[in-house]
């Protein structure tokens, strides 16, 4: 096994798909290299894995599980709430085989690279940002041990043990995003009909919250992915295996209300027997966006309000005006939306 692609472990019957970036990158590794993903989670729901109440064990076990499959790079996508488990497992790859690469990616490592590099000596290289235009650059580069100072996106140390970060890549504009879509489910570890399935609409968020990472990973360059190629994918997934339940995965899908508007319309025109959700921010939503967003199928919203506290709002720099928050959230339970 060239690369593992590990998913964030929360130890939860609700995580049981992979994330969406870990696909993306498995497509793209697929052309070159021998690569699988691990979610155990799902493995866990699948009875293939089993967790215990202490979690040094499952850590162990863990390791073992990754070491059997000999691969010479595990990498891990990281967020916040499930780093300090990443750190244990990697820690404990490394001790089982410290042969193996270990690569962190995603949000969290993304942020924290010269960090995590300074304080985990058993994590080899981060890879910075959207990695899909440089991966297999990268994996060619470990696995014939030459030298990373011209892949762009990596956080790495010399031989002087000296932390280096190259040259971020490209953002990948909105078009190009379906380029990187995995529309073959057999494909993919798990997929439950019974929840919401996720299709990717689009990154980044042009708004800059103090507390989240979305602004500085994409470095607030809001994309999203033209009307037909979203309408295209979720035909494809009713069509082809039945889907009826989607998440339009998107940080702030409602930011671009003019294209809100034209998605609705043309999503209700394909008359698909479908219901989906979305992201959005409480201030953008009016009547008006509300009444299309639930013509066109559109059943739930999540709402990042964050607290009811005005002094709060402007600390965090999400600057929702609390007084009107809540006459819209009611319009919205109006609407019949979760």
């Amino acid at each position: 096994m060239d690369i593992v692609l590990i998913n964030g472990v929360n130890f939860s019957e609700d995580n049981t798909e992979p994330q969406l970036g870990l696909i993306a990158l498995k497509k793209v590794l697929n052309e070159t290299f021998n690569v699988d993903i691990i979610n155990f989670d799902t493995l866990y729901n699948q009875k293939k894995f089993f967790y215990t109440d202490d979690v040094n064990e499952n850590i162990q076990e863990m390791a073992e599980y990754i070491c059997r499959l000999n691969p010479r790079i595990a990498s891990f996508y990281t967020i916040c709430n499930t780093y300090p488990i990443t750190i244990l497992l990697a820690e404990k790859i490394k001790e089982i085989n410290s042969e193996i690469t270990v690569v962190f990616g995603g949000p969290q490592a993304t942020l924290t690279s010269k960090e995590t590099l300074e304080n985990y000596p058993f994590v080899d290289i981060v890879a910075r940002g959207e990695g899909e235009t440089y991966i297999t650059e990268l994996v060619s580069a470990i696995l014939k041990k030459s030298s990373l100072a011209t892949v762009k996106g990596v956080a790495y140390r010399d031989e002087k043990g000296s932390i280096c970060l190259t040259e971020m890549p490209s953002i990948i504009k909105g078009e190009e995003l379906k380029e990187y879509t995995v529309l073959d489910l057999e494909q993919q570890p798990i997929v439950n009909k019974s929840r919401a399935y996720s299709v990717e609409a689009g990154r980044g968020c042009p708004y800059g919250c103090s507390f989240c990472s979305t602004s500085i990973f994409w470095g607030r360059n809001f994309r999203i992915k033209p009307i037909e190629d979203i309408i295209y994918e979720v035909k494809y997934l009713r069509e082809n295996y039945g889907i009826k339940r989607f998440r339009l995965e998107h940080d702030l899908f409602t930011a671009n209300r003019n294209y809100i508007i034209q998605f609705c319309h043309a999503l209700k025109k394909e008359n698909l027997d479908i219901t989906w959700g979305c992201s959005s921010r409480i201030d953008i939503l009016d009547e008006d966006m509300m009444q299309n967003l639930k013509e066109a199928g559109c059943n739930s919203i999540y709402i990042g309000f964050e607290t009811g506290s005005q002094n709060m709002q402007k600390k965090l720099k999400k600057n929702i005006r609390v007084e009107n928050a809540d006459q819209k959230l009611l319009e919205l339970y109006k609407y019949g939306f979760e």
